[in-house]
């Protein structure tokens, strides 16, 4: 197995390069002495993750899409959904493949890893650190299996990455799976990839960092424990992602302060076309995808609060899916309170 490893890393060698010249001028290497080393980049550890985490992407499409950390479960696996429609469940290192995919719409796959995920510790980001592994895809629904892919990754270096979310020093990692290959940028700072490049049928697609925005709550000394259990049969929820905080492309969106409960005093004095408050469903891609989410929920949310309508708008190449309209943020809350209990995310918004 050594010697393979061996062969397989010298046979790999010329196509981070060339990958890296598709994106000239995104990337380039640190210079002597700069902070890449300084900060002891290269000893980066892995990433720990909090719930409500968000990071907002343009895809190879030019699509702009949100994903968002759903919970953190007791064992240090990571739960993932996004405005696209994807979901799945991984170990905190956005470096491998999921060990689950549970999409909207299609199969559940799960990937069994030779050895094990958890085990493959490509951290801390060293260079000439090498992880060899074996995947197995399975369809959840019968146990067949549908593929099995030879991975390695390999750490490579310190570059300095220039994204539309900003510049920053990353360490650059070369994983081959299969016949595949991609080139992936992590940056500490944001504790995810920056830029993604991959090989798809001889040509390069990437995938850039538009914005992120860390959860309010800081990270633990610990684990972080289980913050709700994964819905079953259910449809995966793209989920209510704010995406209000990721609209202006930036370095980092600063989280937004809750804005203060109205008096129960003054709520009965509110003229009847005062703006008000209504619930976040979703935000997409698309009009199509909106209006499905719409169809798939609307039964679940207008029992929750009858009556309540879809309205989709668009900004920002997001389409957002709200419903219903509330006078108070708490009476909206406790709408969104009900729905999250018909396993349906959501979010109070100010209109």
């Amino acid at each position: 197995m050594p010697s393979r490893a061996l062969k397989l890393s010298a046979s790999v060698l010329l196509l981070p390069l060339a990958l890296g010249a598709c994106a000239a001028g995104s990337l380039k290497e640190p210079a002597a002495g700069s902070g890449a080393t300084a900060a002891g980049l290269l000893d980066a550890t892995a990433p720990r993750y909090q719930a409500d985490d968000t990071w907002s992407y343009r895809a190879a499409t030019g699509d702009e899409v949100v994903e968002k950390v759903i919970a953190v479960r007791d064992d240090g696996t990571v739960l993932w959904a996004a405005t696209d429609g994807r979901r799945w469940e991984a170990v905190a290192n956005p470096l491998l493949p999921p060990l689950r995919t549970l999409p909207e719409a299609g199969p559940r796959l799960a990937n069994t890893f030779t050895p094990p995920a958890a085990e493959l510790d490509l951290f801390p980001l060293t260079p000439g650190k090498t992880a060899a592994f074996t995947t197995q895809t399975a369809a959840e629904q019968d146990g067949r299996v549908e593929k099995t892919t030879e991975s390695q990754c390999q750490v490579r270096g310190p570059r300095e990455v220039t994204v539309p979310a900003g510049t920053f020093e990353t360490v650059e990692v070369f994983c081959r799976h299969g016949g595949r290959f991609e080139t992936l940028y992590y940056a500490p700072k944001v504790r995810n990839t920056v830029m993604e490049l991959r090989d798809v049928d001889g040509r390069m697609e990437k995938k850039e960092l538009v914005a992120y925005r860390p959860s309010a709550t800081p990270a633990p000394a610990e684990a972080v424990p289980e913050a709700a259990p994964m819905p079953g049969d259910p449809a995966p929820q793209a989920a209510a992602v704010e995406a209000e905080a990721l609209d202006t492309p930036q370095a980092q969106a600063q989280p937004q302060p809750q804005p203060a409960q109205a008096d129960p005093s003054q709520t009965a004095a509110r003229p009847a076309d005062a703006p008000g408050w209504t619930l976040q469903l979703a935000a997409l891609s698309s009009r199509e995808a909106a209006d499905k989410a719409w169809a798939q929920w609307q039964t679940a949310v207008q029992r929750a609060v009858p009556g309540a309508e879809a309205a989709i708008a668009q900004g920002n190449g997001l389409w957002r899916l709200t419903t219903g309209r509330f006078e108070t943020r708490t009476d909206a809350a406790a709408a969104c309170a009900k729905l999250k209990a018909d396993d349906v995310q959501c979010f109070p918004k100010e209109l």
